[in-house]
Order: structure tokens, then C-alpha cells, then sequence
């Protein structure tokens, strides 16, 4: 700071002095400005101890009175938590990862490896309808039913039980002279009713019935075709058929037979065929 001479100050004490002696007992107020200051006059004795503040001395001073940094003080205690801040956006898509090691096996027992059960698929379309298969073999006959079928050659006798009773197919007769007769045993008797018919012509058909009463130690005869039945003339290339119902029966059963008799001469051979279905009934 520059120092003030001593002269200028005690003019300054003198004028204020004699200013307040004039005043009397009344004070005057004197105001000092700097023009009343000779410069370089006023020196540190003359200024009050700790009275001069910063703004009172130029910033050329200011910068001297600077010291060098000190060091830097302790951390201060971490401040409160600050409100979360809105989302960022969303970053770019990673990379794809590198593929992952095959799982084990997954037995479809294990219900831990099935899935839930997916929604049932709609109906597909009906196809078209197959064409009909061929004929299947004749099933077995019932416990009340019996299937007949007997074919024979000339000069040849079958015989063929029926529940309890029995039949005698025979086909026989020399060239020109073919007879197929049949003939029934058994406990009781039997009724016969049917249509005899030549090459199944409409002009050449003959109703016939008859009856026999059994025996059950020998066969009666009951019809036949062919010969004499119902022609006298050669069998000789005809065909005969008698075809109706059979009634074998007695006081505890009886048996209904449907049948067809058939006695073919037109190659000259004289073969016979015998086929119907029985149906029982009572105690068999």
C-alpha cells in the first residue's frame, strides 16, 4: 500500500478541529472525500485494523493476495439418491448366439416330454363309396339250422342226417335212363310238397306231393326224377328239377327242410345235386 505523508494528515486534523470548535456544543458532521487526501499520504497506521474490505482494494491487489492451492478437503458424505430418470430407448439387436448343445432324448411315455394336446382338425370330405366285394364263403348254420349241399355222380348213394332224422341221395341209371331218388328214416313221418319241372320249361311243370311213414331201421322212398318221373321217354339231353318243402317230424320235434333236387342228362352223364336249409324245432 502506498503510504501517506504526515503532513497533509495533520492539516486534516487541524481544519476538522477548529471545525468543531466553532460548532460548539453542537456536532458537525464532516465529510472527507478524496480530493481533501494529498496522494500517497494515508499510510497503514492511519487505517483501522480490519475495517478494509475486498472490494475496497483493487484487483490487482486482490490477485497478490492469493496464496497457493491447499490441498483438497475429505470426501462429503454421499448425497441422497436422485429420482429414476425415464427409460432410454431401446439399443440395436445383438448378435445370434452360438447353437446350443443338443438336449437329451425324450421317450413319448415320459408324460414330462409331451406337449399339451393340440386343437382336434376339422372333418375332412367323405370319400367316394368302394365297390362291392365279392361273395364271402356261407357262415356255419345256427344251433337250430342245418345248410344241405350234396353233389353226386352216376351210380352214387349218399346218406345225410337231418336233427334225428336221415336222407338217402341216390343218383343212378344207365344211358338215356338217369333216375336221382330220395328216401327218409327216422321215428314218425314226412310230407313233401313241391313242383316237378323238365328243362324248367313253363309247359313242362308238374305239382307233386306225397307222404311216407318212417321207420327208424330202414329208408322208405318218398320222390324222384327222371326216368318215369314224371317222363317215360329217354332223359337224353334234359334236366330235371323237383324243388318244395320237406316235413320230417314226430311227437317231441320236427324238422322243415327247403330243397331243391336236380338231376342233369344233357352231356349224357346223369349227375345230381341235392341243397336246402333245414330249420328245427321242439326238443332236437
Amino acid at each position: 500500500m502506498a503510504f501517506i505523508t504526515s503532513g497533509r494528515y495533520a492539516s486534516v486534523a487541524s481544519t476538522a478541529a477548529l471545525v468543531i470548535a466553532l460548532a460548539g456544543t453542537s456536532y458537525a458532521a464532516v465529510k472527507v472525500t478524496g480530493a481533501d487526501i494529498t496522494d500517497n499520504t494515508v499510510s497503514t497506521k492511519d487505517v483501522r485494523d480490519k475495517t478494509l474490505k475486498l472490494k475496497d482494494i483493487s484487483p490487482a491487489a486482490r490477485s497478490g493476495l492469493k496464496g497457493a492451492t491447499g490441498p483438497a478437503g475429505p470426501v462429503g458424505p454421499t448425497g441422497p439418491t436422485g429420482a429414476t430418470g425415464a427409460p432410454g430407448k431401446q439399443g440395436p439387436q445383438g448378435e445370434t448366439g452360438a447353437k446350443g448343445d443338443q438336449g437329451d432324448a425324450c421317450l413319448s411315455s415320459d408324460p414330462n416330454c409331451r406337449g399339451p394336446q393340440g386343437i382336434p382338425g376339422i372333418n375332412g370330405t367323405n370319400g367316394t363309396n368302394g365297390s362291392n366285394g365279392a361273395d364271402g364263403a356261407p357262415g356255419a348254420p345256427g344251433p337250430s339250422a342245418q345248410y344241405v349241399n350234396v353233389n353226386l355222380a352216376n351210380a352214387t348213394v349218399q346218406d345225410v342226417t337231418v336233427g334225428t332224422f336221415a336222407l338217402r341221395l341216390n343218383c343212378s341209371g344207365a344211358q338215356n335212363n338217369r333216375l336221382f331218388s330220395l328216401a327218409v328214416k327216422g321215428s314218425g313221418g314226412a310230407q313233401l310238397a313241391g313242383v316237378k319241372g323238365i328243362d324248367d320249361h313253363p309247359n313242362n311243370v308238374l305239382a307233386y306231393t306225397t307222404g311216407a311213414a318212417m321207420s327208424p331201421d330202414f329208408f322208405s322212398s318218398l320222390a324222384a326224377i327222371g326216368v318215369g318221373a314224371p317222363n317215360g321217354s329217354a332223359t337224353f339231353p334234359h334236366f330235371y328239377r323237383l324243388g318244395g318243402t320237406l316235413v320230417l317230424h314226430n311227437g317231441l320235434r320236427s324238422v322243415t327242410l327247403v330243397y331243391d333236387m336236380f338231376l342233369d342228362d344233357r352231356n349224357n352223364t346223369g349227375t345230381c345235386a341235392f341243397r336246402g336249409s333245414a330249420v328245427f324245432s321242439g326238443l332236437l
